[in-house]
């Protein structure tokens, strides 16, 4: 569980803004094959998970029950796992519980998935669901590290502050809430989709502060999330790049 961060008094000082785009929340096969389709063709999303956090002593990190993906008007809440069961369970492939468009992406290296921890957010689910190869991440703290000037920091909610001019709220309280529940709360759903919305905001926003010796494209190419890929970090064009999400059919089998 990745810790709220501490807002600090300048931070204090501006605006709070959350996402207020169209944001569809899926937890059957059929919602999460229909909430991916305002996604085909993209090049880059915003990318964060849930997981329920585990309060006993001794116990491991649960599985991940929720991934965000956003862009700039659209947000989608997969909700994977609720109340201790996959929620995509029936028909799909039993050794990994996620349905066919929802694997296409994730393994879909030329989909940046971009947002802070993204590679060891992969690299869980990869662990979590057999035969997943999933590919893109495009952590923030690197990309910022090649930008001229930029402070060092790997704090999300400081490069909102940084970067976009505005506060985002990140409370504790509903951070550990339960990601597992059978009805999300609104408050839940704002803070999901806000997450991943400014990690797509923050990285259009570093495309434009790369040196001009590494190139201005509008995205940057993602590390592998596998130990059999060999990490890289390069800037490329968005020309010709769409997405392999190919309108499969959403019918079981």
């Amino acid at each position: 569980l990745k810790p709220a961060p501490k807002t600090c008094a300048l931070e204090q000082l501006l605006p709070k803004r959350s996402f207020s785009g169209r944001v569809v929340l899926a937890r059957t096969a059929d919602e999460i094959c229909a909430a991916l389709e305002p996604l085909k063709g993209v090049s880059v999303v915003g990318f964060d998970t849930e997981t329920r956090p585990e309060f006993r002593a001794g116990k491991g990190q649960n599985p991940t029950c929720l991934i965000q993906l956003a862009n700039e008007e659209y947000a989608c809440l997969l909700q994977i796992r609720a109340e201790g069961q996959w929620t995509c369970r029936e028909g799909w492939r039993r050794e990994r519980w996620l349905p066919e468009p929802l694997i296409e992406l994730l393994q879909d290296e030329s989909i940046v998935k971009a947002g802070i921890g993204v590679k060891e957010d992969l690299n869980g689910l990869n662990k979590q669901h057999r035969g997943l190869r999933a590919k893109g991440a495009c952590d923030l703290e690197v990309l910022a590290g090649r930008c001229t000037q930029s402070p060092a920091t790997t704090n999300l909610q400081a490069m909102v502050a940084i970067y976009l001019h505005f506060q985002q709220e990140k409370t504790k309280r509903i951070q550990c809430s339960n990601w597992e529940a059978a009805s999300l709360t609104d408050r839940q759903i704002e803070y999901a989709a806000t997450d991943a919305w400014v990690g797509f905001m923050v990285h259009e926003k570093l495309q434009t502060l790369l040196p001009k010796s590494k190139g201005s494209s509008a995205k940057t190419k993602s590390t592998s999330s596998t130990p059999e890929t060999t990490a890289k970090q390069s800037a490329v064009s968005d020309e010709g790049k769409s997405a392999l999400i190919n309108g499969k059919s959403c019918s079981a089998g």
